[in-house]
């Protein structure tokens, strides 16, 4: 049977910090059941809060630019929109993670 379409995740903090941490891996139950389901042939995490979620780390530049793995698929960390409208600078550095999953979907 043929993988599922990519899934694409963003996820951030609230003001009062409700989500950071153990709030965002609050989630991650409910991800490990949709992933199963879904079956996305790559999980594209945008910005530290998803790649917590996809690779225990919030550190989302260190993260980037290489492929990981989340239950046997494919999966990129990079830059959260919140973020590339702080810092216009870094969507160069986004464009080649995309370009990366592109790679990783053909």
């Amino acid at each position: 049977e043929a993988e599922g379409e990519p899934l694409i995740l963003s996820a951030t903090a609230r003001k009062d910090g409700a989500q950071m941490g153990g709030g965002a891996l609050s989630v991650k139950p409910l991800i490990d059941e949709k992933t199963g389901e879904w079956r996305p042939s790559v999980i594209v995490a945008l910005g530290g809060l998803a790649a917590l979620i996809f690779t225990g780390s919030l550190e989302a530049d260190r993260l980037r630019g290489r492929l990981h793995s989340y239950g046997g698929i494919k999966t990129a960390v990079t830059h959260s929109p919140e973020d590339l409208v702080k810092r216009p600078g870094l969507k160069k550095e986004t464009l080649e993670d995309m370009k990366m999953v592109i790679r990783a979907l053909a």
